[in-house]
């Protein structure tokens, strides 16, 4: 199953949400809309293996935000996938 685009934004922000946070990544992407601030919204649906596509995408982004609660497991599930 592949990562699915949410939203699609500009190259300044990029929000990833799995689970219940996803949708805080909406309501978040709604603020920054609001502030002038064009954010790309994915729900990688799985962490394990990271979608090679939602991984490129969020590189070109100046910021990205992956889920507070994956930090210690996602950098290597997606170093893993970009081979």
């Amino acid at each position: 199953m592949s990562a699915k685009l949410l939203r699609s934004g500009d190259d300044s922000v990029c929000l990833i949400g799995i689970g219940k946070l996803l949708g805080a990544c909406l309501e978040a992407a709604d603020e920054l809309e609001a502030a002038g601030v064009d954010a790309t919204v994915w729900d990688p649906r799985l962490v394990c293996p990271a979608d090679p596509a939602m991984l490129r995408d969020a590189l070109g982004h100046g910021l990205v935000s992956p889920p507070r609660t994956a930090s210690a497991w996602v950098g290597p599930a997606c170093s893993s996938s970009m081979r």
